[in-house]
């Protein structure tokens, strides 16, 4: 009798180290699990991150130089692509022999600056007009508080216009101007949100289940 009782107390005894460890491998598992799951979510969230940084870099930009009328081109086109090289448009690249200014592209300003001290004429337009593919929906365009020059702002979904008629520049001159885009959509990340919320859910569920949690 003695036997039979050792002997049932050592299969029992021989059984519960099983137990344990199953139940630590589901757990384990879950953790996995989650930890899968929270990789991809980073990893989506940085895609989303990504798509959110809207602005010219990477675009070509197309400029001309306009006089006495918006629409009559005195030089250019010249194109360029923006973010390759500083300034976009180097003294003379958009009317020829003139080197009496620069235009710089960043990702969300227009710079203009010039090298020499002179008037602008009088007239409806005497300015530039950039003209942007590629580049996201512009919705404003606002001058910079660090700006010395006001010229009259004209702009498109995908041009600006800068008009110099009147104005007198000298050596430091400079125009900047703020741009803001139209907001680049993201639904992917958004709805892989919603994917892996459902499927982390479900196999919570499942897993509760299986392991006979309450």
């Amino acid at each position: 009798m003695l036997g039979k009782a050792f002997a049932h107390d050592t299969t029992r005894g021989s059984r519960a180290p099983s137990v344990l460890s199953t139940r630590w491998l589901n757990r384990s598992s879950l953790f996995r699990g989650f930890a899968i799951l929270a990789a991809l979510a980073l990893a989506l969230l940085g895609r989303s991150a990504e798509a959110a940084m809207v602005g010219f870099t990477g675009s070509t930009v197309a400029a001309t130089d306009d006089y006495p009328t918006l629409g009559t081109v005195v030089g250019g086109p010249t194109s360029a692509v923006v973010g390759v090289s500083a300034p976009t448009f180097p003294a003379g690249s958009i009317n020829g022999t003139s080197s009496t200014f620069t235009i710089d592209i960043t990702n969300d300003q227009i710079i203009y600056d010039s090298l020499v001290d002179s008037n602008f004429k009088s007239t409806s337009f005497n300015g530039f007009v950039l003209q942007f593919a590629g580049a996201p929906a512009i919705t404003a365009v606002t001058l910079d508080g660090a700006s010395t020059l006001m010229p009259a702002i004209g702009f498109t979904g995908d041009s600006v216009s800068l008009n110099f008629a009147g104005d007198t520049v000298t050596t430091t001159s400079q125009a900047i101007l703020d741009v803001s885009f139209a907001p680049s959509p993201v639904p992917l990340p958004a709805s892989a949100w919603l994917l892996l919320s459902g499927l982390g859910g479900i196999w919570l569920a499942r897993y509760q289940k299986r392991a006979g949690y309450p």
